[in-house]
């Protein structure tokens, strides 16, 4: 039986949301909510207008992935709306990330990569150079490396991606050479735990195409790139870098992803 009219069982709030009465237990658990009366004899809970309305806002804050802790802190203040812009902002970055690999995949071989403009931020680095004999060489030295710095207890950037800058200017003829690889790995790292050997990149302004396939087949994208730079008189600034953002290190394999990203003035 409920107290009053404008009260409701925790089923009837249930069945309302679309979502279960568990559900409703934890919330009521993780001190996001509190029934608006308990009938002492039978146990019941019943909530209030203002209690649902708080149970659909928990609701959209779900979606965002935030959690139960966060959304506990936000609704009472010790979160702030700017911090929460900001966590989402970052969540949309990634979104996109996983999108833009998803359309490469989708991508016909036939069709041709769209050129981008971009900046990137400054970010530190832990950096090794190494001359490798052959395309599977730098490979292998490339992981090696990424291995080495995670048995120093290296922590890694989730927001900017490692790289390899092969250091040859672009419009050498020479460039596409596949052995002798002069290449400088670098390995991102999380800006709050800096080590002393950390090397700093800039912010800068670049140019970045998507490959999809064989690494050493990669020279179709570089070519398009060199095109595009030509066509429209743009001043290069540095070493091109390969990003490298899904696949299984095999050069082999024609599901390799990769980012061909070139330092404009």
């Amino acid at each position: 039986m409920k107290k009053n009219n404008n009260l409701f069982r925790i089923g009837e709030v249930a069945s309302f949301l679309g979502i279960s009465r568990k559900m409703i237990l934890n919330y009521e658990k993780h001190g996001i909510i509190v029934p608006s009366f308990v009938d002492s004899s039978s146990g019941y809970r019943y909530f209030d207008s203002y209690t649902i309305a708080r149970i659909q806002i928990i609701l959209d804050l779900r979606k965002t992935d935030m959690s139960l802790k966060d959304i506990e802190k936000y609704l009472n203040g010790r979160i702030t709306t700017e911090n929460q812009i900001a966590i989402l902002n970052e969540q949309i970055k990634e979104i996109k990330k996983a999108i833009s690999r998803l359309e490469i995949r989708n991508k016909s071989e036939n069709i041709k990569p769209e050129i981008k403009q971009i900046t990137l931020p400054a970010a530190h680095f832990i950096t090794r150079y190494i001359v490798a004999k052959d395309i599977n060489d730098a490979i292998t030295s490339f992981t090696g490396f990424f291995e080495e710095c995670m048995e120093r207890g290296i922590h890694f950037s989730r927001k900017v991606s490692s790289f390899c800058e092969f250091e040859k200017d672009l419009f050498d003829k020479d460039f596409y050479q596949m052995t002798d690889i002069s290449m400088k790995m670098c390995i991102c790292i999380d800006e709050k735990r800096i080590p002393e050997d950390a090397e700093l990149y800039p912010e800068g302004k670049v140019l970045l195409i998507s490959y999809c396939g064989e690494y050493g087949k990669s020279y179709t994208a570089y070519e398009t790139i060199k095109k595009y730079i030509q066509d429209n008189h743009i001043e290069v600034k540095g070493y091109p870098r390969e990003v490298y953002m899904e696949g299984n290190f095999d050069n082999s394999s024609n599901k390799n992803i990769v980012l061909i990203v070139v330092p404009i003035k």
